[in-house]
């Protein structure tokens, strides 16, 4: 799926939240979410300013903390509503 498939899902299907699914250095799972509204064509192309990364063990210290999360389009899937990752 490309960028503006993806952007159109999202508004045909009335997606209102969006789940971005990384891993860290130790293959453990993480995410960050936001509203879909917040999400756009340059979200894909400068990525999104909205993980700190002092959180997340073996990525930053506090004081070197944010990083960009750059979205792939290729994975995005719409889950259930019942969808339990854990």
């Amino acid at each position: 799926m490309n960028v503006e498939q993806v952007l159109q899902t999202i508004q045909d299907e009335k997606i209102s939240f969006i789940d971005f699914w990384f891993v860290d250095i130790f293959g453990e799972l993480h995410n960050v979410g936001m509203p879909s509204y917040a999400i756009d064509n340059n979200s894909f192309v400068n990525g999104l300013e909205k993980l700190d990364a002092s959180s997340i063990v073996g990525f930053k210290s506090v004081n070197n903390s944010d990083m960009i999360l750059m979205p792939d389009p290729n994975s995005f899937k719409i889950l259930p509503h019942d969808y339990d990752p854990g």
